[in-house]
């Protein structure tokens, strides 16, 4: 079996082949030598590269109390370490000093979630903290709170549910807590 080329086959390869290596040729000069478009001068990028901050933190003294807790305790089945974690975490915010930054555990955290995406029935009340105290930030419109005369600025002393026997003081409950507490389902009275 014989193979025959043809002139204009051979002349259509190599033409190929050439464009090929000009085309290359031409993208790497502009990629070595750099290819600058041009931007709209009112446009400016900034980058500043800062070091990040240091978290090189000792821990070894969070590691001793740790230890000294999971070998001394007295009661070594009510130690569970993701609670001493998550209460660790909590003191670390709460040093910080300021009362509308939180750190919520994963089933609190669900909690809020809910809130945040209308999956509950409630007595229609947005809450928070003023002056330390836990206080009513607003009712919903047209909600049981505010039928029931509830205001902004209200200060929530107690909080009393016959039916889940809750009656405590607020003093000393987290927003969290207040919030599950409080929450209820549709139709029961608020006063």
């Amino acid at each position: 079996m014989a193979f025959k080329l043809s002139f204009s086959k051979v002349r259509k390869s190599v033409l190929g082949i050439f464009v090929l290596l000009i085309v290359f040729t031409f993208g790497y000069q502009l990629g070595v030598r750099g290819f600058t478009a041009e931007v709209s001068k009112s446009l400016q990028v900034k980058i500043d590269r800062q070091t990040p901050p240091d978290k090189n933190v000792d821990f070894s003294l969070f590691w001793q109390v740790w230890d000294t807790l999971s070998a001394k305790y007295y009661d070594k089945s009510k130690l569970r370490p993701s609670e001493m974690v998550y209460g660790a975490i909590s003191g670390m915010v709460a040093a910080v000093g300021d009362p509308y930054t939180m750190f919520l555990p994963p089933k609190e955290n669900k909690v809020v979630n809910e809130d945040l995406s209308g999956s509950f029935e409630g007595v229609g009340i947005e809450i928070g903290y003023k002056e330390n105290r836990l206080a009513v930030v607003s009712p919903l419109p047209d909600s049981p709170a505010e039928r029931a005369g509830v205001k902004a600025g209200d200060f929530i002393v107690r909080i009393t549910d016959v039916s889940k026997k809750i009656d405590v003081s607020t003093s000393a409950i987290t927003l969290p807590e207040a919030v599950q507490d409080i929450r209820g389902p549709a139709g029961t009275k608020v006063t």
